[in-house]
């Protein structure tokens, strides 16, 4: 749980009454948690009902906590612990987008090892399959990126961080004019001979692959 975030019991825990009677209250315990106490209705066998409860800390560091439910058990009240992890204050949005409008060119980390690396960039289509997201009969298709220890003999292409309509894109989203993002890769340069381990990452739903390259570009560098 973090700052401001509201807990729902249901479905992933369930309070479920297993004995005939009412479930008779319900509260949360801890300081920083806010919760409907008080206010439960009965809740038939077998049948489950809903807790919500709002993480709102008024200190750093972790906290912890427990949601109490009464009922006709034995065993009442029936205790669910809860963590959290108290933050400081967050930037606003305007101040994040006036310090990003101040610098035009990103400062982005210097691989650790010895070795130059190259990128490259491959369209893979499956004639096959067609994209599930798309109903007008398209192919499914995956863009790869490739980083690999270079060869270099007539110098760096420096690669892009990502496309400048990617990237527009993402302005666009973010509300102003993002910096340029220089890479530590040369584009298409020839990988240096002999056999390299293989590491094969996704990134995730609503990722991009360049969102890691300096990570990527640092493990090439380290190991030739």
């Amino acid at each position: 749980m973090r700052n401001d975030q509201d807990l729902c019991i249901h479905p992933s825990v369930t309070a479920i009454a297993s004995h005939v009677g009412q479930t008779r209250g319900r509260h949360a315990t801890g300081n920083d948690l806010v919760g409907d106490k008080g206010k439960a209705n009965s809740v038939a066998v077998g049948k489950s009902c809903t807790i919500n409860v709002t993480f709102k800390p008024k200190t750093t560091g972790i906290k912890h906590a427990n949601v109490s439910i009464s009922d006709d058990s034995a065993g009442s009240p029936q205790l669910v612990s809860l963590s959290g992890k108290g933050f400081g204050h967050v930037a606003s949005n305007a101040a994040v987008r006036s310090a990003i409008s101040k610098n035009r060119i990103a400062t982005v980390p210097i691989p650790t090892g010895p070795s130059k690396v190259g990128t490259r960039l491959m369209d893979l289509l499956d004639s096959t399959r067609n994209d599930p997201y798309l109903a007008n009969g398209t192919k499914r298709e995956l863009l790869v990126r490739f980083w690999y220890p270079a060869a270099l003999s007539q110098g760096c292409r420096p690669a892009e961080y990502t496309s400048p309509k990617v990237w527009s894109h993402f302005s666009r989203l973010a509300g102003v004019p993002l910096p340029e993002v220089r890479t530590n890769s040369c584009l298409d340069a020839a990988m240096t001979k002999g056999v390299h381990p293989v590491i094969v990452f996704t990134h995730g739903y609503t990722g991009t692959f360049t969102d890691y390259s300096f990570l990527f570009e640092d493990q090439v560098n380290r190991n030739p």
